[in-house]
């Protein structure tokens, strides 16, 4: 069978809480408590997994998640008691073992398989776009992060932080990616590691920068699809600049501070109002990234798309804008050059063209005496970046749902 063919269910199939277009588990395999067993599209198992609920099944939500786009090799061992969930396009080598949990041994004279298992509240997460190498073993409660690597027979018994090489028995941080050289660099210590991943908390690739004005639900909306495709130590951040909100924006910004490092959010003095165009000018010192992207609080990405941008801008780090292209399902980088060009470009896009701009160019005095992004709007900045420099690039493929419509005092 073609492996991205659509896959029929058979009614001697297990009932899995969900089951995805063009995904194939190749036979012979076991699945247990399918009923708590998800699978994205596009998925991949070769022969020989073993898909293992070990605690009650209820059917009530998946302990077992697998993303789309995730391929292994022969032999996956998946053992959950509470939840196990393999990011979007990550991969395995032949013959990994993950587990939340393990057995009890405690119970001196009673056999290690009659006393149960060590805990059921764990939690295992692969990050998007990770790999995971042949014969590994994740076991615990464990969090590897997004476009890792873990090498073959590693034992994984602690977190492993985005972008990182993790090798041995147990696993050691070998590698990071470093935000100021923009390449890997070999770990030797434990304080190297922290100093590494304190740069990418100080000065990120990527800052995507979010003005908003009385927009609560969609500000919403917008943050539960961004947020978690940037990873808790990885080379993005989220800033939003709230323009004195009203309505519930304050308290949808603190349910979210709580629980994502990554979102930082700056608000104008009490009972004053910037307007738009200031907002978005805020946004320029408080961001922290290389690079800057404005979104609006309507904006919502598609998922699996954030992480990508960090490609585009590696390849494209000495241009000074890079236009997103929203027309084209397949992702491709193309060069393009002068502000009349990009102009062309944007004016094709549907609704407002997406750009990602040097934050730090931006920051600089123009000619003008003022702030390079002094102006209406990104694409003024970006015009001004391009009679500096006229190479940009274009990033296409689409990744935004933009908003229909947005409140007559929004952003």
């Amino acid at each position: 069978m073609n492996p991205f063919e659509e896959r029929t269910l058979r009614p001697e199939d297990p009932p899995f809480h969900s089951f995805g277009p063009h995904s194939l588990l190749e036979p012979p395999g076991n699945v247990y408590g399918a009923e708590e067993i998800s699978i994205g599209s596009g998925v991949l198992l070769r022969f020989g997994y073993w898909l293992n609920v070990c605690t009650p099944v209820t059917g009530e939500r998946p302990k077992i998640v697998i993303g789309d786009g995730v391929h292994t090799g022969f032999g996956l061992r998946l053992s959950a008691a509470n939840s196990i969930v393999l990011e979007a396009n990550s991969g395995y080598g032949p013959n990994v073992y993950i587990a939340d949990t393990d057995h009890e041994y405690r119970w001196i004279g009673l056999p290690v398989i009659r006393q149960g298992i060590t805990r059921a509240d764990g939690r295992v997460v692969v990050g998007e776009g990770s790999w995971i190498g042949s014969n590994a073993v994740i076991a615990g409660s464990i969090a590897i992060g997004k476009g890792c690597v873990v090498g073959a027979n590693s034992i994984v018994t602690k977190d492993v932080p985005d972008y990182s090489v993790a090798v041995g028995s147990p696993a050691r941080i070998m590698k990071l990616f470093d935000p100021d050289s923009l390449d890997w660099v070999r770990i030797r210590s434990g304080e190297q590691a922290e100093a590494v991943l304190r740069a990418r908390s100080e000065r990120p690739l990527l800052s995507i920068g979010i003005p908003t004005l009385n927009q609560a639900s969609e500000l919403k909306a917008c943050l539960e699809a961004l947020l978690p495709q940037i990873g808790a130590s990885g080379l993005i951040e989220v800033c939003v600049f709230d323009d004195g909100s009203t309505d519930e924006t304050p308290r949808v910004l603190a349910g979210f501070l709580a629980d994502h490092p990554r979102l930082r959010v700056r608000r104008s003095a009490s009972g004053s109002r910037l307007g738009a165009e200031r907002s978005r000018l805020e946004l320029i010192p408080f961001a922290r990234g290389r690079f800057l992207m404005l979104l609006g609080a309507g904006d919502v990405f598609l998922p699996s798309t954030v992480q990508p941008l960090l490609y585009a801008l590696l390849r494209m780090k000495d241009r000074p804008v890079v236009l997103l292209d929203q027309r084209r399902e397949e992702e491709e980088l193309e060069a393009g050059e002068g502000p009349e060009e990009l102009q062309r470009e944007a004016s094709l896009q549907p609704g407002t063209a997406a750009l990602l701009l040097n934050r730090e160019a931006l920051a600089k005095p123009a000619e003008t005496g003022g702030p390079a992004g002094t102006g209406n709007g990104p694409m003024s900045w970006a015009c001004r970046l391009l009679e500096r420099d006229p190479r940009f690039g274009i990033f296409r493929g689409r990744r935004l749902r933009a908003a229909a419509s947005a409140p007559p005092d929004s952003l």
